[in-house]
């Protein structure tokens, strides 16, 4: 016979997008309202790719650094084809929502906000594990074209977290990007994360040592 004791919980899932949300509460009904839509990856022609990361420090440590676009440039120097060092400056922040789940607003740099058609970044962020960061881009024929950089974040122990990164575009590619095989953005992926190890690790490594609470 079968004991007891040899069972497990079972939890309602449910998949929207590619990605599977687990509701880990026994005492309340599930509420699929609470999923995050993410609009840009509903519309006609997007396209994504997807990396995991594990990373050893703190889920809050780790949404913090994702908040912060103007390291880009100079934690990611040449990485990414837009990095470059000496293009850091400081960045605007218009915030256009505020709620007890998080904020969003506009942000990009002081420079381009005179350039024809520019149209800055958008920034999401929803607790406790969401952050997307969105744009358009109109072409020379005027056809709008939708960017996304979506980072899933949750704790996978002590100082230690795990992510979900998906870029995706309605933009079809072209050139070199049309042969770019999945290993090498998965590549370049995990480069920028440890090109932001060291100052991560050891941040976590000193709130850790002095029982700051990182929650």
């Amino acid at each position: 016979s079968i004991p007891r004791s040899a069972c497990a919980k079972k939890y309602e899932v449910i998949d929207s997008q590619g990605v599977v949300w687990v509701w880990m509460s026994h005492k309340t009904p599930p509420k699929p309202e609470k999923i995050p839509w993410f609009e840009n990856f509903a519309r006609p022609g997007f396209k994504d790719t997807s990396t995991i990361h594990e990373l050893p420090y703190d889920h809050s440590i780790l949404l913090e650094n994702l908040m912060d676009p103007a390291h880009v440039p100079i934690s990611h120097d040449r990485t990414d084809f837009t990095a470059k060092r000496e293009d850091a400056t400081a960045l605007f922040f218009k915030l256009t929502e505020r709620t007890g789940r998080g904020f969003a607003g506009w942000w990009g740099r002081e420079s381009d906000q005179s350039t024809p058609n520019y149209v800055p970044n958008f920034l999401r962020f929803e607790a406790p594990c969401v952050l997307q960061n969105n744009r358009e881009i109109i072409d020379k024929n005027g056809e709008t074209h939708y960017f996304s950089g979506l980072f899933l974040c949750r704790p996978s122990g002590q100082g230690k977290s795990m992510l979900i990164v998906r870029f995706g575009s309605t933009r079809k590619p072209s050139g070199l990007l049309k042969i770019i095989p999945q290993w090498f953005l998965h590549q370049n992926s995990s480069k920028v994360f440890e090109q932001d190890m060291g100052f991560l690790s050891s941040q976590n490594e000193f709130l850790m040592k002095t029982k700051v609470p990182t929650k």
